[in-house]
């Protein structure tokens, strides 16, 4: 603050000294001859008026004073050795503290996927109480460059009293609104003035970086060492583990943005530095928790699996439900990576949720995350979803590829997207489902009875207890009533005993017809077992078909 000194001489007075000094609370000040604060001046002080004198000082706080105006300056003219004039000035000195949440970093806050995330930082000062009341505050930042990035007034009444309070920034030129905050080449400055008229005081200097402005996050899956895409992909061998990685997608300076997957440590040296995302190839970089600061994220995964049931498409309750199992999390676990084991489900869904892990010492909770359970439409779960398939580990191409539905749903009156989308489907869409994916055959969706107009028979129109054993990859077509239309359609994988008949030792592979099923497994799903004595009973017709020969 200036103290500016103003002197009126006295008529015929031009001679004598000026003398400046604190007869109050001198410890809590300090003088200076100039704003830069490179020449201190030590009071008192005295000037010969002769040669002009100083027209102002410079006074900085030292101190925070415990009283308003406790604080005196007294200027006065002496000559002949006596004291001529004086006047007096009161002064109060009051500081401000500037601190962030956890003192080295902004850390941006926001809903979701809100880009107008907000940068909370803390500014502290004495309850000054009754000694004054701030005018404004300023609140400045600027580059590793020294350029101002940020200059802002706050004037609301509540942050002019004492206590701490909360000054919000997000990042941008408050004049043109573009983002300024690079955190990954950047770190910063910011001070904060306190102002009392045209008196003020500045709080100290705080670095800062910032974490990235998260805008997205994604589940990449990677086969072997290849690249991983967020693409869904195909069903896979049973012997392939597949990599699941989390990539997360931030906005930095001029819009630009970057994407990341690990951190910047050893233990991801492996991870991959390029990944397709929505079709579009990008490169990785790696989260910089070391090199630059960047809190740590916390990732929670979760399986999503259908709740089975009777649905049935022809009552109107076709769509199924899902549920969110939850399967890990951790700060570390940028990666999950799947291995298929002898099961009857064959379809794995995933979600990744992932939070800033250290906000205020804690867990953020806010969130980023990919969609599941309830990311459906009329047919069931959407594409979206990160979905693993992978093939059964069967002695036939096109066993392993009908095997690839194990888990689905069973939808009686499925329609071609439920099958297609390894949502659900019936016994006969399951069949045809299988073809499909095994050669890219565009075989048409169809019933149990269509199967039999359509494919080679083998057997044709036999007694349930006198069917010849077929072999691996036949179909058999069963009527319940003896005649047709055929009702069920069942998978034969293989032969349980040595009779020349079908039997309840051998194996199949269907989408289970309820009432018939009875498995350890939850009932209304597309799994293998053995066959059913209702299917093999003298009074059902049965037909077996091969329609990969």
């Amino acid at each position: 603050t200036q103290l500016a000194m103003i002197t009126t001489d006295p008529a015929g007075l031009h001679t004598g000294q000026l003398k400046l000094e604190c007869t109050a609370g001198a410890a809590k000040v300090h003088v200076w001859a100039d704003p830069d604060k490179t020449q201190a001046v030590t009071l008192p002080a005295t000037w010969n008026r002769a040669q002009g004198g100083p027209m102002g000082l410079y006074v900085e706080g030292a101190e925070a004073s415990d009283e308003c105006r406790d604080i005196t300056f007294k200027l006065s003219w002496w000559a002949q050795g006596n004291e001529v004039v004086s006047d007096t000035v009161k002064v109060t000195v009051f500081g401000v503290e500037i601190t962030s949440l956890d003192k080295t970093r902004f850390i941006p806050l926001s809903d979701d996927l809100d880009l107008n995330s907000l940068t909370a930082t803390y500014a502290v000062w004495p309850d000054v109480g009754a000694l004054l009341s701030l005018t404004r505050l300023r609140l400045r930042a600027w580059n590793k460059n020294n350029a101002l990035v940020y200059d802002s007034d706050y004037t609301a009444p509540g942050l002019l009293t004492g206590g701490a309070h909360q000054l919000l920034y997000d990042g941008t030129d408050n004049q043109t609104g573009d983002q300024v905050i690079d955190p990954e080449n950047d770190t910063y400055q910011m001070k904060l003035t306190g102002y009392v008229g045209a008196a003020s005081s500045d709080s100290g200097t705080m670095e800062f970086w910032a974490d990235p402005w998260l805008e997205g996050v994604y589940i990449g899956a990677r086969v072997d060492n290849g690249q991983p895409a967020t693409a869904n992909l195909g069903p896979q061998p049973h012997d392939k583990p597949v990599g699941l990685f989390v990539i997360v997608k931030a906005q930095t300076t001029g819009n630009a943005h970057r994407y990341y997957c690990g951190y910047d440590q050893a233990a991801y040296a492996d991870y991959p530095t390029q990944a397709t995302v929505n079709g579009v190839e990008v490169t990785l970089g790696r989260w910089k928790a070391a090199t630059q600061g960047w809190s740590n994220l916390q990732f929670e995964w979760r399986k999503v699996r259908p709740i089975y049931d009777s649905y049935d498409r022809t009552s109107g309750n076709g769509t199924p439900s899902y549920e969110e199992i939850a399967d890990g999390t951790a700060t570390t676990y940028w990666k999950h990576t799947l291995n298929w084991s002898l099961s009857q489900v064959n379809i794995f869904r995933y979600r990744v949720i992932v939070r800033y892990a250290h906000i205020g010492g804690g867990v953020s909770g806010q969130s980023w995350y990919t969609p599941g359970k309830d990311e459906t439409d009329t047919n069931g779960i959407k594409d979206t979803v990160r979905r693993v398939v992978w093939l059964k580990e069967w002695s036939t191409d096109w066993l392993r590829h009908a095997g690839s539905n194990g888990g689905a749903c069973w939808i009686y009156g499925s329609i071609e997207t439920q099958a297609d989308r390894f949502i659900g489907m019936d016994c006969a869409d399951m069949i045809v489902s299988g073809i499909r994916k095994l050669a890219g055959r565009g075989d048409t969706y169809t019933s149990a009875d269509g199967l039999y107009d359509r494919y080679q028979k083998v057997t044709d129109s036999v007694p349930g207890n006198a069917v010849p054993k077929p072999q691996p990859g036949d179909v058999l077509v069963i009527s319940f009533t003896g005649q047709r239309p055929y009702e069920h359609s069942v998978i034969f994988r293989g032969a349980g005993d040595y009779d020349w008949r079908m039997t309840t030792n051998d194996y199949e592979f269907s989408a289970h017809y309820s009432g018939w099923e009875n498995t350890p497994y939850p009932n209304y799903m597309v799994a293998y077992g053995t066959m059913k004595s209702g299917w093999l009973a003298p009074s059902c017709l049965v037909s077996v078909l091969r329609p990969c020969p």
